[in-house]
């Protein structure tokens, strides 16, 4: 298992797994409340996180593909399912 919060945990996986032509960046607090109740933690996952990864890319998998997934929490409560990228941000 991996925290994605620790960058020592990040560098080992991405060092581990390299070489690698594609990261699939799925890992973030996308609910809300729970980001409301810890925000901190929210922050941790959703931002260091990322730089985490990226880091670690940057010196193990430099020419690597860094894909991004979002969720739907982005557009808030919308009823104009399915999303697409013209749905507005809420």
């Amino acid at each position: 298992s991996c925290d994605i919060a620790d960058s020592e945990d990040v560098t080992r996986l991405v060092a581990g797994e390299a070489p690698f032509t594609h990261l699939f960046h799925l890992a973030a607090v996308a609910h809300l409340p729970q980001a409301l109740e810890h925000p901190a933690r929210a922050f941790e996952v959703n931002t260091i996180g990322t730089v985490n990864l990226l880091t670690a890319m940057m010196k193990y998998a430099p020419s690597a593909r860094f894909i991004n997934i979002g969720s739907g929490a982005q557009y808030g409560r919308n009823d104009a399912i399915p999303y697409t990228e013209a749905t507005p941000l809420a």
